[in-house]
């Protein structure tokens, strides 16, 4: 990576309820499944950052892992990334979401995407809607991020009956699955293979020509800008 490097890092911690203990091999699954799925979430969001998962600690009070997300950019790949030294709380609340979009879902296709600046709002059949980090939008086209996501909620029903489990971040994001949920959380979302819409805003100052005024009214002005009418509401 080269000596100059920007780097950031953020903390989760995964919450298994029911006893304060967790069979061997399916807390390395898990820590692997973990690890795996932090490093494909930051490359979705920029492949030339370097990922590094750490364990931190491990708690009693049921079963908690702490987990530290270390992420590295090179000075001169910088300008892709819109503020670097967020970037790992950027990974981390796309790992959170993820969940949280497999739980909204339900195992159900959504009806409508749109992405917009950081964040994806998503409209399930039923018309709800939820809105959640853009980075967590691979788990509607990665099979890879829905197994993962699928691999660790079956191991914790393995260790605690379906008892469910939490997931927290030092950013106050959270979510909560319980014994209810867990049918969808085990269920493959179908992969979306359509385009997502893109929202994307550009500030510009700009002389406009007025081709119909309304000084009263909700109306709205009609302007003309490159030889395309423009409508808008005048609320000042």
């Amino acid at each position: 990576m080269g000596s100059n490097l920007i780097k950031s890092h953020d903390n989760f911690s995964f919450h298994l309820n029911g006893d304060s203990s967790i069979d061997a091999i399916l807390l390395s699954n898990t820590i692997r499944d973990f690890a795996e799925l932090t490093k494909i979430i930051a490359y979705e969001e920029n492949p030339d950052a370097f990922i590094k998962l750490n364990v931190t600690a491990f708690e009693n009070g049921s079963f908690i892992i702490d987990f530290q997300t270390v992420t590295e950019i090179a000075e001169n790949i910088i300008n892709k990334v819109d503020n670097p030294e967020m970037f790992a709380k950027c990974i981390v609340a796309g790992i959170i979401g993820a969940f949280k979009i497999k739980k909204f879902l339900k195992g159900e296709k959504c009806s409508e995407k749109t992405i917009e600046d950081d964040s994806i709002k998503i409209k399930n059949k039923n018309g709800d809607v939820l809105v959640a980090p853009k980075s967590s939008a691979p788990i509607l086209y990665n099979s890879k991020v829905d197994n993962l996501v699928i691999n660790i909620v079956n191991n914790s029903n393995e260790n605690n009956n379906s008892n469910g489990f939490s997931l927290s971040s030092s950013n106050i994001e959270s979510i909560e699955l319980e014994k209810d949920d867990m049918e969808f959380m085990t269920s493959h979302l179908p992969m979306e293979t359509e385009e997502i819409t893109r929202v994307k805003k550009q500030i510009l100052d700009a002389n406009l020509k007025i081709k119909k005024p309304v000084f009263s009214g909700s109306a709205k002005w009609s302007f003309i800008f490159n030889g395309n009418q423009i409508d808008a509401k005048i609320e000042d």
